[in-house]
């Protein structure tokens, strides 16, 4: 499949609508935090009306458009006929794979008692990058993921994307005011190549090494991997606590100003989140960039080094390929903290 680009800018979008087709969860109207989830709150939500209200409205848009879902899915698709006829390609991806993703949450013992107790979080990012690849076989310049399960203002998503990509950014829902170290992932997108890298590296490298947070690891990680600075040690991003050091802080600074984009409000606000819009009153969002940069200034220092030693250390036995390359970073791990015992970055 060939695009066909807009002769005026050279542009082709694709468009990743990702995720499962009966989707479980809290609704857009849900207020507070996923830890005080209770069962009541929790609703199986049928996506073919999401997909099919992106799709109609992405065809006057987007070049090409991509389902990407579970393997087992197949069996809810095939008498859609609205799908196939708007979807350029679906793509199944294995469950034996994306099982592997449930792990990690799994075994943390915090999250027993709740209603969910899987972290999805690498299972999206193994969709998404599906979708990504599709894209760039089929010569899309941009893409932007979205979710199965939420109905979004299909223009304005689009005109977003054009100018992240015009600004060689990667587009988010918003900046946290909050926790502007933390990125939502409702939807993203950019340079189709940098999304690739993005994705890619997330999935294989060793992204535990930033947060145990998924919000944290996903903006640390992405900061890291897009990152202008390839001087900048992977040790700085560890972090403790959310009072950050000076360096730490140069390095969000410098990532929301090089990296990120908040995307448009109207986005956010007309969002429709399995079946119900959503509380933008839950949430602290700003989507001025330059409003956002003046929040980051702001933020105050941390007097003492903000550095999860334990964790950098728990990833490097759990990471580390030999031997060899384990008393490498142990060398190079000890080295830097001795450097630094006395001074304050």
């Amino acid at each position: 499949m060939n695009l066909t680009k807009n002769n005026t800018d050279s542009f082709a979008a694709s468009l990743i609508i990702q995720g499962p087709l009966i989707s479980n969860g809290v609704t857009g109207a849900y207020r507070g935090s996923l830890r005080n989830v209770e069962q009541k709150d929790i609703k199986n939500y049928n996506c073919f009306e999401a997909i099919e209200k992106n799709l109609v409205a992405a065809k006057n848009h987007f070049q090409l458009i991509v389902l990407s879902v579970w393997e087992g899915d197949e069996k809810y698709l095939k008498k859609n006929k609205l799908i196939y006829d708007y979807v350029d390609e679906i793509i199944y991806n294995e469950e034996p794979v994306l099982k592997q993703s449930y792990k990690k949450r799994n075994s943390n013992p915090s999250f027993q008692n709740q209603p969910f107790t899987y972290n999805n979080m690498e299972k999206q990012w193994m969709t998404t990058l599906s979708g990504i690849k599709s894209t760039i076989q089929h010569g899309a310049d941009a893409c932007i993921k979205i979710r199965t399960d939420q109905i979004l203002p299909i223009s304005d998503l689009y005109s977003s994307l054009r100018i992240a990509y015009s600004q060689d950014k990667i587009l988010v829902p918003y900046f946290d005011k909050n926790k502007p170290w933390a990125l939502p992932d409702f939807y993203f997108g950019g340079n189709a190549l940098s999304m690739f890298k993005f994705m890619d590296s997330l999935l294989n490298q060793q992204i535990k090494y930033f947060s145990q947070n998924v919000h944290d690891q996903f903006f640390f990680g992405g900061s890291f991997y897009l990152s202008r600075q390839p001087d900048i040690n992977w040790i700085h991003y560890i972090k403790s606590t959310n009072n950050f050091s000076k360096y730490q802080k140069a390095i969000i600074l410098n990532s929301w100003e090089k990296i990120w984009l908040p995307a448009s409000e109207k986005i956010f606000e007309n969002l429709v989140w399995r079946g119900e819009k959503i509380s933008i009153d839950s949430y602290t969002p700003v989507f001025n960039l330059n409003e956002s940069l003046e929040i980051i200034k702001k933020l105050p220092i941390s007097s003492t080094r903000n550095i999860n030693i334990k964790l950098a250390l728990t990833n490097l036995v759990d990471h580390s390929a030999t031997k060899k390359r384990f008393r490498f970073k142990i060398i190079e791990v000890l080295s830097y903290l001795i450097l630094k015992t006395w001074t304050r970055f």
